[in-house]
């Protein structure tokens, strides 16, 4: 109940791609100034929302290179990321006087990727004293994660694909309070235990049943979104 009527930021980072997206296909059915303009806008704002839709938008250009051809992709591209940008300068002078760094968009970058290479590679783990460090964690964090890519490229590679993959198949990874902490992910069942999947599901079929339910709840909303 408290959720339902709690504004949040997750819904604008659905809607706003999508627009931009059915706004790009209007603009080059029956080209228009103000849809240009609206889609820059739109796409400026999502990026503001979440940080990842900076990427978006380049990607769906490269995929309708095929379709539309690249004067078209070009124009919108160039139109939303000027304008992007240009709304971002303001923010990364912010930044660098209030928070004494320049950030463009997001902070903590190579800790984000540090902890997500780090528990699937232990021997990494602990490298970064996150206690000392709490304030800029990617200063720390830069140098191990490069150290990471350099000594495993092909384990890395292999573990992207993989983790994409395991999207759709693998049960969802949550933290709600009401489970055990040392059940609450895969992750931390298989350092505790040395167990897979398939001992966490011996070990707990009611919370690998719920897991798997909410991850079919998700693939089934996904084309219906």
């Amino acid at each position: 109940a408290y959720l339902a009527q709690t504004v949040t930021k997750e819904p604008f980072e659905t809607i706003l791609p999508i627009l931009v997206l059915w706004l790009t296909l209007l603009y080059w059915e029956r080209p228009k100034w103000w849809r240009l303009l609206l889609i820059a806008l739109l796409f400026t704002l999502g990026v503001f929302f979440r940080a990842n839709l900076f990427l978006f938008l380049g990607i769906a250009g490269v995929a309708a290179l095929p379709m539309a051809g690249g004067r078209k992709v070009f124009r919108v591209l160039l139109v939303a990321y000027g304008c992007c940008l240009l709304a971002l300068v303001p923010w990364f002078l912010r930044n660098k006087h209030v928070v004494g760094r320049p950030i463009w968009l997001k902070d903590n970058f190579y800790f984000t990727i540090y902890c997500g290479l780090c528990k699937s590679e232990p021997r990494y783990l602990g490298l970064v004293d996150e206690k000392k460090h709490f304030k800029n964690l990617d200063a720390p964090s830069k140098p191990v994660v490069i150290k990471i890519l350099r000594e495993r490229p092909l384990w890395y590679a292999v573990t992207v694909v993989r983790r994409l993959a395991s999207i759709l198949v693998m049960p969802y990874e949550w933290g709600q309070t009401f489970v055990p902490a040392e059940y609450r992910s895969f992750e931390e069942f298989h350092q505790n235990t040395g167990k897979g999947h398939f001992g966490y599901l011996l070990a707990h079929p009611a919370y690998f049943a719920a897991k798997y339910f909410v991850r079919l709840m998700e693939i089934g909303l996904c084309p219906l979104s």
